[in-house]
């Protein structure tokens, strides 16, 4: 903890808040400025239309009620400062206490000698602890609290125990997606124990069915509002993934409500023919998901912008640059899940399911992190865990565990080797998504104030770096956020496009230009808008407001009627 308040002090916690950090603190502010608990618009945006965030107010809640509690006392600037200060570092603390009984409830030894593995296993979580950085106060913080109180759930090894995993496993859906397949992972383990016929399943599968099916619709209604609950949003928490949750309790309550016989076959098709009949309504119900959550996205734009992102990319970009700090602890990875599975296994065996789910929680995660990327913070939740007690097997003589550890050592190695060669090393380079990235120049507000009210077209990081600081009836047209699409595509058809006529109809209901100066060799398509502004010269249709050397902030006025 005063690491994490000393980054904070030192002025270096900054330099792991993105831009889902940014948005929230917006959509934070303006809930506080104007109301709305279900109003999940971000004004200030107008891409034309209207941006309206994908996020539920479940993560917002606390610094709502941490904000509105101390503004009576200091200003509402320095309540919200002192919010996102203070409770990243109160889930920090959380997150370990619910780790560490977690690890606990999994019969790991806990006496007094036993701290090294401990320790060793909290250095292993480092890339999870550093998403509880004072400032970080998007959704993967509250994710990972959810993710282990979920796990902490399955340890408990009792009815108990589904209720809270049950309740967590809903939560993290409502606040985000990204755990949808963990989720997946969780409620299917209790449905095999019980057709496998584990001790007390049946009771289990019951209990944690029941949570989901009715926490699911009343966290809907106090988080995203019914109207939105009942849309399709395919990255956001709504009917399609209302009705999965609600659908999966139905099938297990009447499954074993129903199914007397102790036949595996039987139990195991009472849950997997109405199950895949779930999944195939639900998908002609709502055939826009099923390309996946990012269906507002341009093609354009996914290629110049999501698809060069590097959360976006799998672990491969490691090699393409030859990051051999991330290698190496992938590879760790790796080796901690081959070292794990005889003690999985032995479990098992005894009629234990718990640490199997936990097990296959820790495969599913490391998975979507070779995938993409953007999971890095998630796998150590649950592999930290087994890096304790294979630690601890080791130590009083388990030579499987150091076998394996070995053999998987020389596979990572080997494998690395081979990837390395196989993969061309490829050299940082200026590219149109850096530029797309480009918010420098963003101190010129002032000069917004002096004009008449209008939308600004700009790229996508300088409006964000804007948007908090516009003067009242200025909007910016793009975000750099997958909802931000069809504002970037206008950017991109303006700024970027050798068509004129794209050009003029996607600049037509906006009335100034803004772009930054980029000091970089950076190959924009020739003839281009922005190749004659970075030029310096003028172009038709264009009157500049400002263009200052120091700053390299410039703005234009559009007139439409010249605008070639």
């Amino acid at each position: 903890m005063l690491l994490f308040i000393g980054h904070h002090l030192a002025g270096t916690a900054g330099s792991v808040i993105d831009v889902d950090d940014k948005l929230r603190s917006l959509q934070i502010a303006q809930f506080l400025e104007r109301g709305g608990w279900f109003d999940l618009q971000l004004y200030g945006v107008e891409m034309p239309q209207a941006y309206i965030s994908p996020w539920s107010r479940v993560v917002d809640l606390p610094y709502i009620l941490l904000v509105s509690g101390m503004r009576f006392f200091i200003a509402e600037e320095q309540a919200m400062g002192l919010a996102f200060l203070i409770w990243p570092i109160v889930m920090l603390c959380v997150f370990c206490i619910l780790w560490f009984r977690t690890l606990q409830n999994l019969d790991f030894d806990r006496s007094t000698d036993r701290h090294i593995p401990v320790i060793a296993s909290f250095l292993l979580l480092m890339p999870t602890l550093l998403e509880f950085s004072p400032g970080r106060i998007d959704h993967h913080n509250i994710q990972l609290i959810m993710l282990v109180a979920a796990l902490l759930g399955v340890s408990r090894r009792s009815q108990a125990g589904m209720i809270l995993s049950g309740t967590a496993c809903v939560l993290s859906i409502v606040v985000g997606l990204e755990l949808a397949p963990v989720v997946f992972v969780i409620a299917v383990s209790p449905c095999l124990a019980w057709v496998s016929g584990f001790e007390n399943s049946r009771e289990r599968l019951l209990t944690f069915a029941a949570t989901v099916a009715a926490i699911a619709p009343l966290a809907g209604l106090a988080f995203v509002g019914p109207t939105r609950l009942w849309a399709t949003e395919c990255d956001a928490f709504s009917a399609p993934y209302l009705k999965l949750l609600v659908g999966y309790g139905g099938i297990v309550l009447a499954a074993t409500g129903l199914i007397r016989t102790s036949s595996r076959l039987v139990r195991f098709a009472s849950l997997a023919i109405p199950s895949l009949a779930l999944l195939v309504w639900v998908g002609k119900s709502h055939p826009l998901c099923l390309g996946g959550p990012y269906p507002m996205v341009d093609p354009v734009i996914w290629e110049i912008w999501i698809s060069q992102i590097p959360q976006e990319r799998s672990f491969l970009q490691y090699f393409e640059r030859r990051d051999w700090p991330s290698i190496g602890l992938l590879s760790v990875y790796l080796i901690i899940l081959a070292a794990s599975l005889q003690l999985v296994i032995s479990r098992l065996r005894s009629g234990d399911a718990a640490l199997a789910t936990i097990y296959a929680v820790a495969a599913m995660l490391l998975a979507l992190y070779l995938l993409q990327t953007r999971f890095s913070r998630f796998p150590p939740v649950a592999l930290a865990m087994f890096l304790a007690m294979i630690w601890e097997r080791i130590r009083i003589g388990g030579k499987t565990e150091a076998a394996t550890i070995g053999l998987a050592s020389f596979i990572c190695v080997s494998g690395s080797a081979a990837l390395a060669h196989s993969i061309p090393k490829i050299a940082p380079a200026p590219a149109l998504i850096h530029f797309l990235a480009h918010d420098d120049c963003a101190q010129e507000v002032n000069v917004l104030a002096a004009l008449p009210p209008g939308r600004i077209l700009l790229p996508p990081a300088l409006g964000l770096a804007l948007l908090d600081q516009l003067p009242d009836g200025m909007s910016v047209g793009a975000l750099s956020f997958h909802r931000g699409s069809p504002g970037m595509r206008r950017f991109y058809d303006v700024f970027l496009s050798d068509n004129a006529q794209e050009r003029r109809t996607a600049a037509e209901q906006f009335q100034y230009l803004a772009v930054c100066d980029v000091q970089a060799a950076i190959d924009f398509p020739a003839g281009s808008l922005m190749e004659t502004i970075q030029a310096g010269e003028a172009w038709a249709g264009l009157q500049t407001v400002l263009a200052n050397p120091v700053t390299g902030f410039m703005l234009f006025r559009i007139n439409h009627a010249e605008l070639r």
